[in-house]
């Protein structure tokens, strides 16, 4: 699929891999003009990222509900002005093909909080390992029977000097995996989409970027 066929409009996502660490930032595509694809940049507090750095590699994604995404690989991404706007641009000509991706990014946490597993039973403590916009994962001391396939709630909540989350989180345990020191991975599909865990994973990574600017160039833009 050509870019040139997406509509105005549509959604995407930017996958960048930076010093060995990936982050992921949803877009959209403004307008096409002059064989050329216009999205919204991304930005880092009042900061546009520059991601035209040869130490950036970026793919550009598309979902498409009950199938598998569409990856444009390697996207070569200008910055322009139009219209006193500033945005990404990709060659309307470049061709994205199906891609098998494992699934959404998932923002390490690695807090305590307490979780309702099943049902009939007291709250236990566990470690939140990771969310994402599919579901999130937890670490328990052991193995305890009636864990498999049951229903799970958690609330989490984060705040720092500007920005609070309080996170309701509810899904159904998919997997689990015996780790090493004798606990116990599982993770959980989330039941319905929640816009809330989005915005904190996008928060998160643009946080994490803050940190990294040593190795990336952030441009001021009026």
């Amino acid at each position: 699929m050509k870019l040139s066929e997406l509509e105005e409009g549509t959604e995407v996502s930017f996958e960048l891999f930076i010093s060995g660490k990936r982050f992921e930032f949803p877009s959209v595509l403004n307008f096409q003009r002059k064989g050329k694809a216009y999205f919204t940049p991304i930005r880092i507090g009042e900061k546009l990222l520059n991601i035209q750095d040869e130490k950036i590699h970026v793919n550009l994604y598309m979902n498409v509900e009950g199938d598998k995404p569409f990856m444009w690989r390697e996207a070569a991404v200008g910055c322009e002005v139009y219209k006193k706007q500033v945005f990404y641009t990709i060659d309307s000509d470049s061709i994205g093909k199906k891609y098998n991706r494992r699934g959404a990014y998932r923002q390490y946490v690695g807090d305590e909080v307490f979780a309702k597993v099943g049902t009939g039973r007291p709250e236990v403590q566990v470690i939140l390992k990771d969310i994402s916009t599919t579901g999130f994962s937890f670490i328990y001391r052991d193995d305890p029977e009636g864990f498999e396939n049951a229903m799970v709630y958690m609330l989490y909540s984060y705040h720092d000097d500007n920005v609070t989350f309080s996170l309701s989180l509810s899904g159904k345990i998919v997997r689990k995996q015996q780790l090493e020191d004798g606990r116990t991975l599982f993770g959980c599909a989330l039941l319905k989409r929640n816009d809330l865990i989005s915005r904190f994973v996008n928060y998160k990574q643009k946080e994490q970027l803050g940190r990294m600017n040593q190795t990336i160039s952030l441009k001021d833009k009026e």
